[in-house]
């Protein structure tokens, strides 16, 4: 399993926080606070030729609360989803191609798994040979990241699609 054991409790993704009206302060009837998370899956490219092949790089960013931990970019060719995977939502339709990516990233795959930096960031990278695509050329393959610790997911990015063009 990719993710490493990890005794911190999970951070809520985003959530509201309501509280009533402080003492003596005339007008104010309360206070809301929004705590938001930044997951993020950042491609340099969204197209790669099938003829000519290339590489597409990743940047994959959670927030620091993520640091240390175990993560992984995630493939479909089904489509952007949602799925629930473990209790938790992943954009991503997860398929035959999710699984075998995951159990055996290509060759050309790397930095699909492993632990995130100190600031909850890591860098991956896509390779396509010459040709090697051709069968898919003009559909898409859609990606996202996940952290997660102890065998259980934590956290998703968005998706990001990738179309394959001849």
């Amino acid at each position: 399993d990719f993710f490493e054991d990890d005794p911190v409790p999970e951070t809520p993704p985003c959530f509201l926080h309501g509280g009533p009206r402080e003492a003596n302060i005339p007008g104010l009837n309360g206070i809301v606070s929004v705590a938001t998370w930044h997951a993020a899956l950042r491609a340099s490219a969204t197209e790669l030729s099938a003829a000519r092949g290339g590489r597409i790089d990743f940047q994959v960013e959670f927030p620091l609360s993520e640091s240390g931990k175990g993560y992984a970019v995630l493939v479909s060719k089904s489509g952007p989803g949602p799925t629930v995977w473990r209790g938790l939502e992943v954009p991503l339709t997860l398929d035959a191609w999710s699984t075998i990516l995951f159990r055996n990233p290509p060759t050309g795959f790397h930095g699909g798994r492993g632990f995130l930096d100190q600031n909850g960031d890591a860098l991956a990278f896509l390779t396509i040979p010459p040709g090697i695509a051709l069968p898919m050329a003009g559909s898409s393959i859609w990606l996202a990241a996940v952290t997660g610790s102890g065998g259980q997911p934590r956290a998703s990015s968005i998706a990001r699609e990738i179309r394959i063009l001849p």
